[in-house]
């Protein structure tokens, strides 16, 4: 086959994170692949977070799935969300060695289950098995710290995610809510990544040239991304490429982007809201609140929300932090 003919930035390599010094500057830098946080983590030095060894830890615990989407901080445009035992998981939904650039294998991914689970450390060790990056362990002072810490709050979005993605699978294209970046970092498998810039007037929504019409296969084959990346490239970047095993994928906030597991896949992502962002989020939850975020919480939640953040802003003006 002829191989991409579109012209792609290059997405930059962090091969130590410790040259920035707070996580606003590495969100200014763009979205980046940082080297090496994985390396002393449990799950890699112990390779508990293979396919065999999960199955042999957590064979009989339940995990949440759903079709191919965006599934994050409760969003699912999706009625086939369901638990399923890992074992049971694993055997109807790894394994299938189709490869995505074959015509001959799964030619639509609808059928494809994700495990991707916010609430992984409910009876499992998983949480211990991998350490929050310094860089990223700021967050008492971000939103998701702020609501977990603060018991009268009625809801906490759901911030973290325990993947597990069978080839094929992913998630379309979409911009996570509320302003939030991310960090992914992946154990095993590959990952094929495309990241879209902002556009200057976007209000925070995706170009209906780039929504995908037909499966996550079909958004990601050569012919697609081409046309894509032709009618953008021009005015801002784009960034396709493949996530190797522990490499760390660095999103920040308001970035388009879509994720297709090319091998069985096991990761662990967070996302954030820096105390940069609250104002804007703030502005958010008062003007959207009952329509666009109802997959957030529902109104009332919203502005508690809002209003706790608000209360936390000015607690820190007074206190000068």
């Amino acid at each position: 086959s002829m191989g991409p003919t579109y012209h792609v930035n290059k997405i930059r390599y962090v091969e130590t994170i410790s040259k920035f010094r707070s996580l606003q500057e590495l969100e200014n830098h763009g979205p980046c692949i940082i080297k090496g946080l994985a390396n002393s983590w449990r799950c890699v030095k112990e390779k508990s977070w293979t396919l065999s060894s999960l199955r042999q830890l957590y064979g009989d615990k339940y995990f949440f799935c759903g079709a191919t989407y965006s599934q994050r901080m409760g969003i699912s445009n999706n009625v086939d969300e369901q638990i399923m035992k890992l074992s049971q998981y694993l055997d109807q939904h790894t394994g299938k060695m189709s490869q995505p650039n074959n015509n001959s294998a799964i030619s639509t991914d609808s059928n494809v289950l994700y495990l991707f689970d916010p609430t992984f450390e409910v009876g499992t060790d998983l949480l211990l098995d991998y350490d929050l990056p310094q860089i990223f362990n700021q967050y008492q002072h971000d939103l998701f710290g702020i609501t977990s810490q603060n018991n009268s709050l009625p809801f906490n979005p759901n911030y973290r995610w325990f993947l597990l993605g069978p080839n094929c699978s992913g998630s379309i294209l979409h911009i996570d809510p509320l302003y939030s970046s991310a960090w992914n970092t992946l154990i095993i498998g590959k990952k094929l990544w495309a990241i879209i810039e902002p556009s200057k007037d976007s209000n925070n929504s995706i170009d209906p040239i780039l929504q995908p019409s037909g499966s996550l296969l079909s958004w990601f084959h050569p012919d697609s991304l081409n046309i894509m990346v032709q009618h953008i490239n021009r005015t801002r970047r784009v960034y396709i490429f493949e996530q190797q095993p522990l490499e760390t994928v660095f999103l920040p906030a308001n970035w388009a982007h879509a994720v297709l597991n090319v091998e069985d896949s096991v990761a662990i992502t967070h996302n954030m809201v820096l105390p940069e962002q609250f104002s804007q989020v703030i502005n958010l939850l008062n003007c959207e609140l009952c329509k666009e975020l109802s997959h957030i919480g529902n109104p009332m939640e919203l502005t508690q929300l809002r209003e706790s953040l608000v209360k936390w802003m000015a607690w820190n003006r007074i206190n000068g932090k």
